[in-house]
């Protein structure tokens, strides 16, 4: 699945943080428990998207803000960056081939 050139290294750094790289049986998202503690219980959809309508709305974003809403501003800035290496090679950069 294409994701953000970054994505792959946090979500390693936050599978070792939270020490659950020998639990691979278990849900990859999960709670917290009261103490901190990660817990083994799934991080249901309905609640990832509670948390960024408080966090968004608390930094002033508006109420449509949504989990699609940073999924689609990484796309666009993926495609803008392909299309600023692609000028940045110049025009012939596609026609080119090793030999």
């Amino acid at each position: 699945m294409p994701a953000h050139d970054k994505a792959e290294a946090h979500v390693d750094a936050g599978i070792a943080a939270g020490g659950i790289a020998e639990e691979a049986k278990l849900p990859l998202f999960r709670t917290f428990g009261r103490n901190g503690e990660v817990t083994a219980h799934l991080l249901y959809e309905a609640d990832v998207l509670r948390m960024v309508k408080v966090r968004g709305s608390r930094s002033g974003l508006p109420e449509s803000t949504c989990c699609h809403t940073f999924r689609a501003t990484s796309i666009t800035a993926e495609l803008r960056k392909r299309r600023n290496d692609r000028e940045s090679a110049g025009p012939s950069a596609g026609l080119l081939r090793e030999s």
